[in-house]
């Protein structure tokens, strides 16, 4: 059995998702999560940490999804000496780069995090990192045995949703859906307000915009649609309502090249072309548009797209690469 331990936050809901669907996929990992946003659960999860490291003698692989409070750094030193185990540190961002973003204190964690990260790499067996990108920018501060675990999806669960899918032009507006939890720096919402006020005739004449997430951050444009938050169930029905999705614009403030977002690849599995800063898969080249502001040269490439390659070649990707129980099968595998 292999271990899976995630340090989170309750105001995590994406994350909270993602781990309930890997779990649902495999019996090859027992995931767990310890809470980070209440202090006294804290403490009874991290007794339950280290209780499950001891009584778990069938669990020869043990991973910690790294996240932004890091006591898990601190545990690893421990692990290979104590426990004899094969550990493994996940890293899901550059979150170096994150944190030089926030100010003195944001510097001041990443300073700290550098100096954990290359303290703990003797101690640990590898890393796994989301993406090629990740693991360039991270390649200084970590050892030589990485493995590249991209982001995979809950297809059964999917696989209804597209059903209801239509493909096809639209005679009217292009239905456009841009979605995150919380929208961060590296989502670019700034980017897409902008490049709407400096271009709003064509944008207004060719597309209807729904954002669903936090923006408290953003002033949305008042032809933009806003939903706060939608139940999993009914993002996917307004997903599979829309005939284009958005995919971060702005990774590159992290330093990162590719992306390798959940969202981006239920987008995929869906069937919808995706406006985005950087290609995620080279099989879907064709259905990524790098996004420069130019709403009437996006909307002439949707209007050209073939639609029955597009359904052809998302459902291979959904069914064969990004399903959880394959992806998580490749990395129990590589372990």
């Amino acid at each position: 059995m292999i271990i899976h331990y995630n340090f989170i936050f309750s105001d995590m809901p994406g994350v909270q998702k993602k781990l309930k669907d890997m779990s649902k996929s495999t019996d090859k990992f027992h995931f767990r999560v310890i809470d980070l946003s209440d202090a006294p659960r804290f403490i009874s999860l991290f007794l339950a940490f280290w209780k499950g490291f001891f009584i778990s003698p069938t669990a020869e692989k043990i991973i910690i999804r790294h996240n932004f409070v890091d006591f898990s750094l601190l545990f690893l030193l421990l692990l290979r000496c104590v426990l004899r185990r094969k550990t493994y540190l996940e890293h899901h961002s550059n979150h170096l780069t994150e944190f030089r973003r926030r100010g003195v204190f944001g510097r001041a964690m990443s300073a700290r995090e550098t100096i954990l990260l290359r303290v703990v790499q003797p101690f640990i067996t590898g890393n796994i990192f989301v993406s090629d990108s990740v693991l360039q920018q991270l390649q200084r501060y970590v050892g030589k045995n990485n493995i590249i675990m991209e982001n995979g999806i809950n297809w059964p669960q999917v696989a209804g949703y597209r059903d209801l899918r239509k493909f096809g032009h639209t005679d009217g507006k292009i239905r456009t859906i841009f979605v995150a939890g919380k929208f961060a720096q590296w989502h670019g919402l700034d980017i897409l307000i902008n490049a709407i006020k400096d271009d709003e005739e064509a944008f207004s004449r060719k597309f209807e915009l729904t954002i669903v997430g936090d923006v408290s951050n953003y002033k949305l444009p008042e032809n933009v649609r806003h939903i706060p938050y939608l139940s999993p169930h009914d993002l996917y029905l307004c997903l599979a309502d829309c005939d284009l999705a958005i995919d971060s614009l702005a990774l590159s403030r992290l330093g990162l090249t590719t992306s390798s977002s959940l969202k981006g690849k239920e987008y995929i599995a869906l069937g919808l072309p995706i406006l985005c800063e950087s290609y995620s898969n080279d099989k879907y080249r064709a259905f990524s548009y790098l996004f420069d502001g130019d709403f009437a040269r996006i909307a002439n490439w949707h209007n050209e797209l073939d639609m029955d390659r597009l359904s052809s070649v998302s459902l291979d990707l959904a069914k064969h690469d990004y399903d959880w129980k394959i992806v998580l099968n490749k990395l129990a595998e590589r372990l």
